[in-house]
């Protein structure tokens, strides 16, 4: 599906259009965190309160937490905001997004650096919700570890991260899932290559993945993205996993409409987007509001492993 940006839209369709432009950009990023459901959180939930602590952009931008206000086309700034509130080890708060400061002529005839912006927007919530639940596994003692060693090949690894990921769980769930870094998943189907080995993406995972995942000992090897460190793998099962992200929004702010295709949008972010117009100073120009406001929570640190991957 392409979205075009088009004059002569209402604002609330172009705002749905803009804010949908920013979840696809963002969804694109999200590799490792697709395996990771998403829960909207209801306001009697406990984390509740620390998510509705909203961000006052004024006091953010007193303070210096936003980032350096910078151009990312003619014509407009961008200020970033990641702020983070650590609540325990297993819950982390974030709010993520930016302050785009547009001038309306460029609203009205500048309408690709626009769509630009917007992505620029979006990597910088997706690589942020995915270097925010990697940190959280990798930097977690309660998460196992099962390193490879040296006589290990890749098939050895992972046969032996299923029997520790086992002693955690008991019989609870199977480690039916490993997220590696990019490069690690190459390393891994030239070997498959080279030994004239089929292998076949995983059906369950594949409205995710497409066919970036293969099925090795009944563990789907899935390209976890970037933001997964080289040589470094976390398991889980995706029919049981350990985290959660939790999303909570407000009223009066627009989400963007994902689609009808159902599951193949479970992983994307809840985005939300406000615009305000300053039509009182010359130049005349908007304000677009983007965030997210995004709880990683490790509910069950004993269904994650990570480690060294041979790969």
């Amino acid at each position: 599906v392409i979205l075009m940006l088009t004059k002569g839209n209402n604002a609330k369709v172009q705002d749905e259009v803009m804010a949908q432009i920013v979840a696809d950009t963002s969804a694109k990023w999200m590799k490792f965190t697709r395996l990771i459901p998403k829960q909207e959180i209801e306001e009697n939930s406990q984390y509740y309160t620390y998510m509705s602590q909203r961000v006052n952009i004024d006091e953010i931008i007193a303070k210096g937490q936003l980032g350096e206000a910078k151009d990312v086309a003619p014509g407009a700034t961008l200020q970033e905001l990641n702020v983070r509130k650590p609540v325990s080890d297993t819950v982390s708060i974030d709010t993520i997004g930016g302050v785009l400061n547009v001038s309306a002529q460029m609203l009205d005839s500048n309408l690709i650096s626009v769509h630009d912006m917007l992505q620029d927007v979006g990597i910088l919530i997706g690589r942020s919700i995915e270097q925010a639940a990697i940190n959280m596994i990798l930097n977690n003692d309660k998460v196992a570890t099962y390193n490879h060693s040296s006589s290990d090949d890749s098939g050895v690894t992972i046969l032996k991260a299923q029997e520790k990921f086992k002693e955690l769980t008991g019989s609870f769930c199977n480690l039916n899932s490993m997220a590696v870094n990019y490069k690690s998943l190459t390393t891994l189907k030239s070997a498959m290559f080279a030994s004239n080995r089929q292998v076949e993406p995983v059906e369950a995972i594949k409205s995710y993945y497409g066919i970036d995942n293969i099925d090795l000992l009944g563990t789907a090897v899935c390209d976890g993205g970037s933001e997964i460190v080289e040589k470094t793998y976390i398991g889980m099962d995706y029919q049981n996993p350990g985290m959660k992200l939790l999303y909570s929004k407000i009223t009066g702010t627009t989400v963007a409409p994902l689609g009808p295709d159902g599951d193949v949008y479970d992983f994307y972010p809840l985005i939300e987007f406000m615009r305000k117009d300053i039509r009182d100073e010359l130049p005349m120009y908007t304000k677009l509001f983007i965030l997210t406001s995004v709880g990683v929570l490790m509910n069950a640190p004993n269904r994650i492993i990570k480690g060294k991957f041979r790969a």
